[in-house]
C-alpha cells in the first residue's frame, strides 16, 4: 500500500464486476492500462537535465489563466531547488514523441515548510510558471480540479503516469493509468504500515500491487459529479473535463461509443419470435446462483405475458456473433402492479429462468449489484443497450454505452416534462441527446464503492 498526500448498497459480493468498472487497485501503474491521448489532460512530466524524472498535476492558479503544477516535494534537490533546473511537459502522451506539447520553464518552486525528506510527511511542492493557460492551447492539456471535499474510505480513484510497470523494469513511453481504492488511515496501518503515516498523507493500494520508480509527484484523482478532482484541496470553472471522466449524457445510446466485449456484463438482449426487441439486467435472485432479469414492462405484451414467447441472450456483445453467448427460455414474469401503459408509470418487470448462474459460466455474463442506496443529483451513471444511434436510424450490432448525470424530478421537469413524471421514476440527460428505439428495459448503472449497482433501467424516453 502506497500513501498520497493531502492538498489541504452495500458491497455484494459476485456482482457488479467489469472491466469497465474499475480494474484492481495499484499504487502507481504497475497491473494499469495504456490511456488514450488527452484522457488525463492535467497530467505533467517534471524533467530534470533533460530527464523525466517525476510526474505532477497541472491544476488552475488564483490568477484567471495562471498556471501551477502540484507535485512530490522529494523530486526536487535540496531545501530550496533552483527552478531554472526544471522544465515541465504539458500535453506529453507519448515521452518519445515531441509533437503535440509544449515544455516550460518552472519560474518558482514552493516546497511545504514542514516537508520531512526522512518520513515523506508534507511531501507536496508547488511549481510556478510565466506562461498561461492560452499558451496551453495548442496541446490537449487541461487542468485538474482543486477538491470540493475530502475522500472517503472506499471511493474510487486513478493514477496515471510513466513510470516503471515493475520493480527495476523499464519505464513506459506511453502514459498508463490504474484505478485505486482509498483506504482509512486506519485500514491502511493494518496492511504493515504501522508507524509510517501521519494526518498529511492518504493511503489506497491493493495486495499483489504497489508503487515502482517515475510516478513519484503524479496525480491521484477522483471523477465527481461529472469532473475530476485531485483526491483531497473548491470546484474550478472550466476545469477537471476529459474523455475519460464523462461522455455527454444521453438518453440511451445516442452519442454513445462502442464498449469492448464484457466490459458491461449484466447488459442482456430480449428476444421475441427471434427479434431482439429490448434490453434488459441482469441480477441475482434471492436463492445463491439463481438468475433474475430485470427489464420494462412495456417490452412484454399485454397484461399476463406468455414467459413461453420470450427468451434471453446472455454473454452478448455483438448481436450478429453467436459465439461466447447463451440464450436462455424465460420460465416466468412479474410486471409492477402498478404499471400503467398510458404513463408508463412503474414500467419495469422481473423475468426468471430455470437456468442458474453456473449455466453462464461460458460467458463473460456478470450480474449487477442491486442498489445500496438511492441515486442523488448530478450523480455518473451508464446506460447501454444495441438501439438505434439516431431518431429512425439502423440499431447497432456492437453494444454501445454513454455516461449520463442523474437529475432530480424537479430539474427534470424543467425540461419539458412537466406533468409526465411521477415517483417511480429517474430521470437524466442533457440538451441536445434523446432516447432511441431499442434500448427500452436495459441497465442505468452507477460506480459505487468498486462495483456496479443497478439505479434504474431505460423506460421509452424516461427512466425508472
Amino acid at each position: 500500500m502506497e500513501s498520497f498526500y493531502l492538498l489541504d448498497a452495500v458491497f455484494a459480493q459476485n456482482c457488479g464486476q467489469s472491466r469497465a468498472s474499475r480494474q484492481p487497485i495499484a499504487s502507481y501503474i504497475v497491473g494499469g492500462l495504456e490511456a488514450n491521448s488527452g484522457d488525463y489532460p492535467w497530467q505533467v512530466g517534471l524533467i530534470e537535465s533533460g530527464y523525466l524524472i517525476c510526474g505532477g498535476t497541472y491544476v488552475n492558479g488564483n490568477a484567471a489563466g495562471s498556471v501551477k503544477v502540484v507535485t512530490a516535494a522529494h523530486c526536487l534537490s535540496g531545501k530550496n531547488p533552483n527552478p531554472n533546473n526544471y522544465r515541465v511537459a504539458f500535453g506529453m502522451h507519448i515521452t518519445t514523441v515531441s509533437t503535440g506539447r509544449v515544455i516550460a520553464q518552472v519560474t518558482g518552486v514552493s516546497k511545504h515548510e514542514q516537508y520531512n525528506s526522512n518520513t515523506f510527511s508534507n511531501d507536496i511542492a508547488v511549481l510556478d510558471f510565466t506562461i498561461g493557460s492560452s499558451d496551453l492551447s495548442s496541446t490537449f492539456a487541461s487542468p485538474a480540479c482543486l477538491p470540493s471535499r475530502s475522500y472517503f474510505s472506499g471511493e474510487d480513484v486513478v493514477v496515471s503516469g510513466w513510470g516503471t510497470t515493475s520493480e527495476g523494469g523499464s519505464s513506459s513511453s506511453v502514459l498508463r493509468y490504474v484505478w485505486k481504492q482509498m483506504m482509512s488511515l486506519a485500514e491502511c496501518e493494518n496492511t504493515g504500515n504501522a508507524g509510517n503515516l501521519d494526518q498529511s498523507m492518504m493511503c489506497a493500494g491493493e495486495a499483489g500491487k504497489d508503487a515502482c520508480q517515475g510516478d513519484s509527484g503524479g496525480p491521484l484523482v477522483a471523477a465527481r459529479s461529472g469532473i475530476w478532482e485531485l483526491a483531497d484541496a473548491a470546484f474550478a470553472q472550466n476545469c477537471g473535463q476529459s474523455r475519460a471522466s464523462r461522455q455527454p449524457i444521453a438518453s440511451y445510446i445516442v452519442g454513445g461509443l462502442e464498449a469492448n466485449s464484457g466490459d458491461y456484463p449484466w447488459q442482456v438482449g430480449l428476444i421475441e419470435s427471434g427479434y431482439l426487441i429490448c434490453g434488459g439486467t441482469y441480477v441475482n435472485g434471492n436463492a445463491a446462483g439463481s438468475v433474475k432479469v430485470v427489464t420494462a414492462a412495456h417490452c412484454l405484451s399485454g397484461k399476463n405475458p406468455n414467459p413461453n414467447n420470450y427468451g434471453v441472450a446472455f454473454g452478448m456483445h455483438i448481436t450478429t456473433d453467436s459465439t461466447g453467448r447463451v440464450i436462455a427460455q424465460v420460465t416466468g414474469v412479474s410486471k409492477h402492479e402498478q404499471y400503467n401503459s398510458n404513463t408508463f408509470s412503474n414500467d419495469i418487470a422481473v423475468l426468471d429462468f430455470t437456468i442458474g448462474s453456473s449455466d453462464l459460466s461460458s460467458t463473460f455474463a456478470s450480474p449487477a449489484c442491486l442498489p445500496s442506496r438511492s441515486y442523488y443529483s448530478g450523480e455518473d451513471v451508464v446506460v447501454s443497450g444495441w438501439g438505434t444511434t439516431s431518431e429512425g436510424g439502423s440499431s447497432s450490432s456492437i453494444l454501445r454505452y454513454v455516461w449520463k448525470q442523474m437529475m432530480s424530478l424537479a430539474e427534470c421537469e424543467n425540461t419539458g416534462n412537466a406533468g409526465n413524471l411521477d415517483q417511480s421514476m429517474l430521470c437524466a440527460g442533457e440538451a441536445g441527446k434523446d432516447a432511441c428505439q431499442g434500448d427500452s428495459g436495459g441497465p442505468l448503472v452507477a460506480a459505487r464503492s468498486g462495483c456496479w449497482e443497478l439505479v434504474g433501467m431505460l423506460s421509452s424516453q424516461i427512466i425508472i
